[in-house]
């Protein structure tokens, strides 16, 4: 539509966008510096100076222009202005800067005058007060202290710090209360500035204050419309404060039915009052006024050729479509909770058998135990040189039968061993008591430890946790904007029949029309689904139609942009059981988790913590975007295991809406990525988790394209050390395309090129 080709044209060019702003504020600096008000004071320049944040010196530069033209260069003011802008910038340069520090060794830089005039609002408005103060004051010394200019710096001190207030919500306002509030304070000002300026007769206040009056009562409600008439009175003439009032009131309660109706009842109802409280003479300075704006006001307000600001939109519609938006929320919300006890309960199980595995000591450790035990005896025992140097074969193995009978039973039986060790050792009951003994509190400390780090572990995951879900996704308002206005204009255009729509989300857009009326509708719902996912160029679910109460909702919501195809392969090597665990699932927001763990070694301890750090991935990252913490508290907990078990971790996250992907490497083997005829090979120099205090691992983010092939490899195929131009080369001539033809050619490539002997596992993945 006409109406908001140029707004659009504006919206999505930044430079353009800048410089209007620019200009603007210069303008408003340069017209509203030099305007007296009441008590003869200069309020709205400083206000104004006070309230902007990033176009700061263009409303300096505008006010100082005004001051010399306008004002006769009042070098108190010029000071004021001056120190005022001095004062903000030693507010900005003693801000405190960001504290918090990325995950994984990321790190960001800070340019010096970042962030500048963009103290807070209380910060803003002191700064007003203190230099309105300083003005009023030196007029008070120079004036001889007289009591007019004693309440003149009273008035001043107390309207700049207000009307700085007032102009803040446009710099930085992050609700629509604040922009309400300073349209509201620049609407004061503009109606306060061409107060008394008149074309033909025509009083220009009064003109734009009724036409203010009468649009707010068709986009607010009536109480707003009577607050803004008392304001606009003010601004213009105190005797049409209550006029302006009850044309608020009037006109909202009858803008629902006919903006025809409306404006005529209002119009008929305010010169009526006018002649009542004033007379006929109402007629002669007020008709013209009242009906200009009348008639001015009916197209705009019927047509609605002038868009409704977002801060300015009806509060039942918004209710509307807030309600539908926390439904879903909270449809989300429980659905997370769910998957969140889900996974505490296995992850529970999968830390307990764990535990039970790995909790009593190692025979290793138990045997030399039991040496040191015997030595201790036998010291100082007469039959030293018969065990020691005679019969020694027969002492080390009743010393190696008491530490098996130990391991396996957690006690020893006399009757085990040899009956000349028994007769010939005096002290032998006294050596298995200390065995049993030293055992026993072995595995308690054992015992304790691992229940600590897992409680630990799991008190620090749930905070993670929960702190990850509280945390709403991040939305564009500007894109969103300029969504919602494409998709009221085609949803107009192809005959939906709606009160109001909405397009909200982050990179997942939804798309809501509240108060649709299904009977007067032209369109099919999957014709605008269509014509929607053309114009906005994402892609759309089937439209959903919802009816409460009798009131009809339509919702569609966003599908993920991107797909993939993949196949996860694993070999081990030997008889013994595959120290690899791979793995792929879905996550929460459209994200998808590809991930080879590979436990340190061969055989059961490998297998187990490989499958145990898989199993703990997929249940967190299946909750929680959280990764980097993730693997965090994983390292944490193989750390605290007895047994000495590392793992590699690679894990590769895929946004499939956002086009982005990035790698977490701990120890693990290089990936590679094909585009077209190129290969890039993205590897790290980390340790695997669970041998340092501190989590070793580095992030690799990269963008993805339609058609390019991702392999993942364990360190059986291709270590960060070894050559893997062989795998290079496969990947620059091969042409196939399938997934699965790719991975075993690359395992049957492994076994003739591959210089280590170790389980091979491989993960290809197709971006579609």
């Amino acid at each position: 539509m006409v109406k908001t080709s140029i707004l659009n044209k504006i919206k999505a060019n930044k430079d353009v966008r800048m410089i209007v702003s620019e200009c603007l504020v210069f303008l408003l600096g340069f017209s509203l510096t030099p305007l007296r008000f009441a008590m003869g004071v200069y309020p709205f320049g400083i206000a104004l100076l006070s309230a902007s944040t990033k176009y700061t010196i263009f409303a300096y530069a505008g006010a100082l222009s005004s001051i010399f033209i306008f004002m006769k260069g009042d070098l108190v003011y010029v000071v004021g202005l001056s120190v005022l802008l001095i004062l903000r910038i030693i507010a900005s340069l003693i801000k405190k800067p960001d504290s918090k520090l990325p995950l994984l060794g990321q790190r960001t830089s800070h340019l010096l005058f970042e962030g500048f005039f963009e103290e807070n609002v209380r910060t803003r408005i002191f700064i007003s007060l203190a230099v309105a103060f300083g003005i009023g004051l030196y007029h008070v010394i120079v004036n001889g202290y007289a009591f007019y200019d004693i309440f003149s710096l009273l008035f001043f001190a107390s309207i700049a710090p207000v009307m700085t207030f007032g102009f803040s919500g446009a710099f930085d306002g992050k609700k629509a209360r604040a922009y309400q509030i300073s349209a509201c304070a620049f609407l004061f000002a503009i109606v306060y500035l061409i107060r008394g300026k008149e074309i033909g007769g025509i009083d220009l206040s009064i003109v734009l204050s009724y036409l203010i009056i009468l649009y707010a009562s068709k986009n607010i409600s009536g109480g707003a419309s009577a607050t803004l008439g008392v304001l606009f009175g003010l601004a213009g003439n105190i005797a049409f404060a209550p006029i302006y009032a009850l044309a608020g009131i009037i006109s909202a309660l009858i803008f629902k039915l006919s903006s025809y109706l409306a404006i005529t009842v209002s119009f008929i109802l305010v010169m009526g009052y006018a002649i009542f409280s004033s007379g006929y003479e109402a007629i002669a300075y007020l008709l013209p006024e009242i009906l200009g704006a009348s008639l001015i006001a009916y197209p705009l307000l019927r047509f609605e050729v002038i868009p409704r600001p977002a801060f300015l939109v009806n509060k039942e519609a918004t209710k509307t479509v807030s309600e539908i938006l926390l439904q879903r929320q909270d449809e989300r919300t429980k659905a997370d909770l769910k998957n969140m006890s889900s996974s505490f309960e296995e992850i529970s199980k999968m830390l307990y058998e764990t535990s039970s595995k790995t909790k009593n000591p190692t025979r290793k450790t138990l045997e030399k135990s039991c040496f040191e035990i015997t030595e201790g005896y036998c010291y100082s025992c007469p039959k030293n040189e018969i065990c020691w140097k005679r019969d020694v074969p027969t002492t080390k193995a009743n010393i190696l039968k008491m530490s098996d009978e130990a391991f396996a039973k957690s006690e020893i039986d006399l009757r085990s061993l040899e009956e000349k060790f028994i007769h010939r050792c005096p002290n032998v009951e006294k050596i298995t008591a200390d065995i049993e003994r030293c055992l026993k509190n072995m595995t308690i400390d054992s015992v304790k430890n691992d229940r600590l780090s897992i409680s630990a572990s799991n008190f620090e995951l749930t905070s993670k946790m929960l702190d990850s879900l509280s945390l709403s996704c991040d939305e564009n308002e500007e894109e969103n904007l300029r969504y919602t206005d494409i998709a009221s204009r085609l949803a107009s255009s192809l005959g939906l029949s709606y009160e109001k729509i909405e397009v909200k989300g982050g990179a997942k857009k939804h798309i809501i029309a509240t108060g649709v009326d299904p009977k007067r509708t032209s369109c099919s719902q999957e014709e605008l689904r269509a014509r929607l996912e053309s114009e906005l160029k994402i892609p759309l679910e089937a439209p959903i139609l919802t009816e409460e109460n009798g009131t009809f909702s339509l919702e569609i919501n966003g599908l993920a942009t991107y797909k993939t195809k993949s196949t996860l392969k694993s070999v081990s090597f030997g008889k013994e059981l595959n120290g690899d665990s791979i793995i792929s699932f879905k996550g929460r927001n459209d994200k998808e988790y590809f991930l080879i763990c590979d436990g340190m070694g061969t055989g059961d301890e490998a297998h187990l913590t490989s499958e145990m750090c898989t199993t703990f991935l997929e249940k967190i990252l299946k909750v929680s975007s959280e990764k980097e913490v993730a693997i965090s508290i994983l390292n944490n907990f193989v750390r605290s295991k007895s047994v000495e078990c590392s793992s590699s971790v690679d894990l590769l996250e895929i946004d499939l809406i956002g086009k982005g992907a990035s790698f977490i490497k701990s120890g693990a083997s290089p990936s590679f990525i094909k585009r077209k005829d190129k290969v890039f090979k993205l590897m790290s120099k980390t340790a695997p988790i669970g041998i340092m205090r501190n989590l070793d691992a580095e992030k690799l983010s990269f963008t993805f394209e339609r058609g390019d092939i991702c392999v993942m490899l364990s360190d059986g195929i291709a270590s960060g050390k070894g050559d893997s131009s062989w795998l290079c080369d496969y990947l620059k001539e091969t042409e196939e395309a399938s997934t699965e033809n790719i991975a075993d050619e690359i395992l049957s490539l492994a076994k003739i090129h591959a210089k280590t002997r170790d389980d091979m596992s491989v993960i290809v993945i197709v971006f579609e």
